[in-house]
């Protein structure tokens, strides 16, 4: 069992015996969730009032934040003789040492295996990708996860529940759990799933919200509008207009939707014209032609993990295109095909 892993590395960080890795674990799931830093903050406070709490310095930079949590517990000791103190620091036999620390280590054992028993444990996980990065993960419900660039995802399994909070695009595959729905928060956009692969766009500065389905069934409805909601089946998308009072609109899904999550790209002497739109899709960018007769212009290759300069440079070399990037708009220029 995970929290059986955490106690153990809890019970050797209290006794000052924990190697780097496992306490950069540890650190790393206290970090997790606000109910497991308060616990270990307990823990640390009941284990240094028997004056036996030893750390030693530690320099890893992701947990850089727990130092400033230790340093505060070291200040927070009366010093010995103080007149402030309100602890007499007394000389504690070994053997009550021991006992106290079995002590410590059953209640984190009883407080983890009653969190497991009644199915509140929590877990969340925090996930996001900058520009041209595209990352895939597993979340602890065992649903598989891939994030195009620019997006932010959380994701939290407390009290029998599954709800992620999305901005930007990303394609799930969803673990099945009918009773435990997996319920996707993009703005006023809500997507409630039991076991499915589907794929969400829904970034920021875009006027929709998108989600088109791969597998099983999607309910799609807007925020506090779950009367209108649409049921999404393989082969359709549902499009919501963020600035609109209506519901969502059900759409044929576009053949490349998710092209972007595959990270390869392959083109058998296919015009532009046909081209362009999923070039679109992988690097979440807009093309604006200058000259129409650029889409009559024909491209091939296979591409594994492409960026977007070299697909340029292709064009560039092969069909004497040029492009301005600003932005998230790519212009093409030249005398076409």
């Amino acid at each position: 069992m995970e929290e059986a892993k955490h106690i153990n590395w809890l019970g050797m960080y209290l006794a000052g015996e924990i190697g780097a890795q496992e306490k950069a674990e540890l650190m790393s799931w206290v970090e997790e969730h606000p109910d497991n830093k308060k616990f270990f903050e307990d823990a640390i406070h009941l284990w240094s009032l028997s004056n036996q709490y030893v750390d030693e310095p530690f320099d890893t930079n992701t947990q850089f934040a727990w130092q400033k949590v230790e340093a505060r517990l070291d200040q927070g000791a009366p010093a010995i003789g103080s007149s402030s103190a309100s602890i007499r620091r007394l000389s504690i036999p070994p053997w009550w040492l021991r006992a106290a620390a079995v002590t410590l280590l059953l209640i984190v054992a009883g407080y983890a295996w009653y969190q497991w028993q009644s199915g509140s444990s929590i877990h969340q996980v925090i996930a996001e990708t900058t520009t041209g990065e595209k990352k895939e993960l597993t979340l602890p419900d065992g649903t598989q996860v891939w994030l195009n660039e620019h997006t932010h995802l959380t994701f939290d399994q407390s009290g029998g529940q599954r709800l992620v909070s999305l901005e930007g695009e990303a394609f799930f595959k969803v673990h099945r759990d009918e009773k435990h729905p997996f319920v996707i928060s993009s703005g006023q956009a809500i997507t409630t799933v039991l076991g499915t692969s589907f794929n969400v766009r829904a970034y920021p500065n875009e006027a929709k919200v998108k989600v088109t389905v791969a597998s099983g069934k999607v309910r799609f409805n807007k925020k506090g509008q779950e009367k209108q909601a649409l049921e999404l089946t393989p082969g359709k998308s549902g499009v919501l207009e963020k600035e609109s009072d209506t519901a969502p609109q059900e759409l044929m899904a576009e053949a490349n939707v998710s092209i972007w999550k595959e990270r390869k790209l392959s083109f058998e002497d296919q015009t532009l014209r046909d081209v362009l739109p999923i070039l679109e899709l992988y690097f979440n960018v807009n093309f604006q032609i200058d000259n129409q007769a650029i889409l009559n212009c024909h491209i091939q290759g296979n591409y594994d993990q492409p960026k977007l300069d070299q697909i340029l440079q292709v064009m560039y070399h092969a069909l004497d295109i040029k492009a301005e990037v600003q932005d998230h708009t790519v212009v093409l220029s030249g005398k076409g095909c």
